[in-house]
């Protein structure tokens, strides 16, 4: 058994695991009851094409607890609270486009064992596949080169963002410098959270709301990384 105590690092109220689907930088803090001495406990992936087992855990000694499973929570988060009747409301179009780059040519990578990995296949680099935040990419012109911020906040102002994927494609989004709280999703079901990363799925829409309360520049990308270097990477600006 195992109940889910804090998602990426942040308490909440403790809820049985049975499914929860991560991406890229997303993460979960598990409580579990381990069985007896001996027994197993599998980690799997049942989100991948066949199960994939990615850890498991034996238990060793004389269980400690007998009784009925309930995990205490942690400590709650002490965000601010967005101000929904008040938040200034935007919609981020995560989308594919037309726009090519130019790459420099890279050799494919030898493995011992004599198998070729190609740098420059069509997952991480295609001039007919690139990603966009509002039909806008980034770094198609390098890092160097900064583009406008997508988006501009007063420092305290409440942010309600909506991200729409048009895409076939997951993407987890993940923003620096705020913890957001994941208000709704209209395909993946979940619960209420605080997260930095949430995973938006083919054609669904998911609302984050947060206090932008953290001055300074920071960027929102897709946290997989052949999406984020080939556009699907902004920044916005909180004064």
């Amino acid at each position: 058994m195992a109940s889910v105590i804090a998602i990426d690092g942040n308490a909440i109220q403790p809820f049985m695991l049975e499914t929860w689907r991560l991406g890229p930088a997303m993460r979960l803090d598990l409580a579990l009851r381990t069985p007896d001495a001996g027994g197993e406990i599998a980690l799997t992936d049942y989100f991948a094409s066949q199960p994939v087992t990615l850890a498991t855990l034996v238990a060793e000694g004389a269980q400690k607890r007998t009784n009925s499973f309930t995990a205490a929570p942690l400590k709650g988060p002490t965000f601010p609270e967005p101000d929904l009747a008040k938040a200034q409301n935007h919609q981020l179009r995560l989308s594919a486009t037309a726009v090519a780059s130019s790459y420099p040519e890279l050799p494919p990578i030898v493995l011992p064992d004599g198998r070729t990995i190609n740098m420059m296949d069509s997952l991480c680099a295609t001039p007919r596949t690139l990603w966009a935040v509002d039909g806008k990419t980034w770094p198609q012109a390098g890092h160097e080169n900064l583009p406008p911020p997508i988006l501009s906040f007063a420092r305290g102002e409440t942010v309600r963002i909506e991200f729409l994927n048009t895409t076939p494609h997951v993407h987890p989004m993940h923003l620096h410098g705020h913890t957001f709280k994941v208000i709704s999703a209209s395909r993946l079901p979940r619960r209420i959270h605080w997260a930095d990363t949430v995973l938006v799925m083919p054609n669904e829409r998911v609302q984050i709301a947060f206090v932008a309360d953290n001055p300074g520049n920071w960027m929102l990308h897709c946290h997989i990384v052949e999406h984020q270097d080939t556009g699907m990477m902004a920044w916005f600006h909180v004064t």
